[in-house]
């Protein structure tokens, strides 16, 4: 088995999130840490109480060689969720987005920097095995929401550091070729 890891490298479909630090005019290169490095770069939701953000990026194709069998998909996001004083949480989520489907992981809640994981054996657009097309043109992304607390008057922020899958698959078997003879007196010579 290999493994490739796939990292943003553009902006995608959604640019939603309101606040990126630093502000450079892209998305991506906040999220697309090889190590993360937490609130030195990140997007992050702003003061809209319980509305998702979403934030999707394009990445490099896989490389995957034809005729690989794919195993498995698993998208990272590393993320926190600042809650307000009374302890009310925002919420973030793994995105994969392919022919303008989009595929959502499981809300989480997150008071300090963890990094969350969902697994995909299958696609989850098909329900049958991966495809390398389908691999090579989907978007990653992240999805978010704030929270106002009433009783605190206090907001709580989705903030997302890293986002990146990790592709496990099985090479194609290559066929070793046949040596005659010596290998080295052709036929008929």
């Amino acid at each position: 088995m290999a493994q490739v890891t796939l990292r943003p490298n553009a902006n995608g479909f959604y640019p939603q999130f309101p606040v990126q630090v630093p502000n450079s005019g892209s998305h991506y290169d906040k999220v697309d840490d090889v190590t993360p490095d937490d609130l030195s770069t990140y997007i992050r939701t702003h003061q809209e109480s319980g509305v998702e953000k979403r934030d999707s990026f394009l990445k490099a194709a896989s490389g995957i060689p034809v005729g690989s069998t794919i195993n498995s998909l698993r998208i990272y996001f590393r993320h926190r969720t600042f809650p307000t004083e009374g302890g009310v949480g925002a919420q973030g989520r793994s995105l994969l987005r392919s022919g303008g489907v989009d595929v959502f992981g499981a809300w989480v809640i997150d008071e300090i920097w963890l990094t969350e994981e969902e697994l995909y054996i299958t696609s989850p657009f098909t329900g049958l095995a991966w495809t390398i097309d389908e691999i090579d043109g989907m978007e990653i992304g992240v999805c978010g929401r704030s929270y106002y607390d009433n009783v605190f008057f206090s907001w709580a922020y989705e903030f997302c550091t890293q986002i990146y899958i990790v592709v496990d698959y099985t090479p194609p078997i290559v066929a070793a070729k046949e040596v005659v003879g010596d290998g080295l007196t052709f036929a008929g010579a």
